[in-house]
């Protein structure tokens, strides 16, 4: 995954492919997505903390497992981030229904 700019400078190019080359940046991707799996709901901030990682990576890191397509943005508060798969957001209590074959969240 590209984690830079096009318009960044050529030295954040470089630091940018040296992270991903060495996988740190894949590391940080597993742990952001395993600490949106266990507390879904959480903000960046959050996830930064519970996966033991910068404040920055996880601001980084969970857009990209967004565009992955592993996780998503809670639909009631569009703000905390949740696995893509059924399951229960633990701050708004949502849950999945199906409706006419599309998934809808609603509050318990």
């Amino acid at each position: 995954m590209a984690n830079t700019r096009a318009l960044d400078p050529e030295t954040s190019q470089i630091a940018g492919e040296n992270h991903e080359t060495s996988g740190r940046a894949e590391a940080h991707r597993v742990r952001c997505e395993m600490a949106v799996w266990h507390w879904p709901g959480m903000t960046a901030k959050t996830i930064a903390k519970l996966a033991d990682v910068e404040r920055h990576e996880a601001s980084r890191r969970l857009p990209e497992l967004r565009e992955a397509g592993k996780i998503r943005h809670c639909k009631i508060c569009g703000v905390g981030w949740a696995i893509c798969e059924p399951k229960l957001c633990t701050i708004h209590q949502c849950k999945p229904e199906t409706v006419n074959g599309e998934m809808r969240w609603y509050y318990s």
